[in-house]
């Protein structure tokens, strides 16, 4: 959307903010005659994506171009978000119907465990999220299972049960 900084008893920035209260995302710039870079400045950290001054309108293309860009990166990283979020949902929904334990660790703290992990251990999904995952390794089973590990982190063959 373009405005006028002046419009009447109006601003560009009044005409922003009741966009922007309307929940739009639309990429709005200002044109204007003269404008201090302070004020301008400001008008870009409240969300105006951009300004341009009446004198320098061959600029509009360049910048409306640049602005339906940054617009169409933003939605498409909602839409990746959302189909993250999404995803995600269906991952836990299905872990949490299967009746083996899943831990899934980064580093060495288990950052996901499912409803079979806590009825297995006996420990609560909050107290697996704060262990180290060797924790949970019975003391006779250590070596093998960090030799094992070592060797699926070198991109080795590893039995995947043991």
């Amino acid at each position: 959307m373009l405005s006028d900084y002046a419009i009447g008893a109006w601003t560009g920035p009044d005409a922003f903010n009741l966009l922007r209260a309307e929940k739009s995302d639309i990429p709005f710039i200002l044109v204007t005659g003269a404008l201090e870079k302070e004020r301008a400045i400001e008008c870009v950290k409240n969300g105006i994506a951009d300004y341009i001054l009446k004198d320098q309108m061959e600029r509009l293309p360049l910048v409306i171009s640049r602005v339906l860009e940054e617009k169409s990166a933003r939605d498409e990283h909602r839409r990746a978000e959302q189909s993250l979020r999404e995803s995600e949902e269906k991952f836990r929904t299905l872990a949490d119907a299967i009746p083996a334990a899943i831990f899934i660790e980064q580093g060495d703290r288990c950052c996901y465990v499912n409803r079979a992990g806590e009825d297995i251990t006996g420990y609560s999904r909050e107290e697996l999220l704060a262990m180290n995952f060797s924790q949970l390794i019975h003391p006779d089973s250590k070596d093998a299972v960090i030799e094992h590990r070592a060797k699926r982190l070198d991109g080795g063959q590893s039995v995947s049960r043991y």
